[in-house]
């Protein structure tokens, strides 16, 4: 599997691609993260139950983006999911990523749904997101304030039934 959980080594290599332009623009939080924010924000989410924090590497073994899985609800199968790739990796690192970072989620997390939310403003992000079978469930107007200006937030859901139509149909092709 090209998933494997974060552990503190992993850190300052996280550290950097998250606080990289191409990936903080990206996020709800653009800030640029300190080392003993990011490491207190690790420390946090390893006592969390309800989240997973998974490095995705290449055939070779080298990380080269993570993916998350949030507010995990273990009795509705359900949870939210985020990811970025490393800022110097391949094309198509960001395809191979999506589409373990799913396979992980319905057959390793065994989720009915998984939910994700995107910045109305991530053209890119909502076009992935709908290449790998997501569908728009809702918008928040104005749902995420930067400090600076609002931005409308996109609420997105894929079913495991669909990512199973999705696979089968080898639709995935175009992702």
């Amino acid at each position: 599997m090209p998933l494997r959980f974060l552990t503190k080594p992993d850190l300052s290599l996280v550290r950097a691609w998250r606080n990289h332009p191409f990936v903080r623009l990206a996020m709800f939080s653009s800030k640029v993260i300190t080392e003993e924010e990011h490491i207190a924000w690790f420390d946090s989410i390893s006592q969390d139950n309800r989240q997973q924090w998974l490095l995705h590497v290449d055939v070779e073994g080298r990380p080269d983006g993570l993916v998350y899985f949030t507010e995990h609800q273990r009795a509705a199968r359900h949870a939210v999911w985020g990811f970025y790739r490393a800022p110097e990796s391949p094309a198509g690192t960001g395809n191979l990523l999506g589409m373990d970072g799913l396979n992980y989620a319905f057959d390793v997390l065994a989720l009915h749904k998984l939910s994700a939310e995107v910045l109305a403003n991530n053209s890119r992000s909502l076009a992935f997101h709908e290449r790998l079978g997501f569908v728009r469930e809702g918008l928040s107007r104005d749902g995420h304030f930067d400090g600076e200006k609002y931005t409308d937030v996109v609420f997105l859901g894929i079913m495991a039934n669909e990512w199973t139509s999705m696979k089968r149909c080898q639709c995935l092709h175009q992702v």
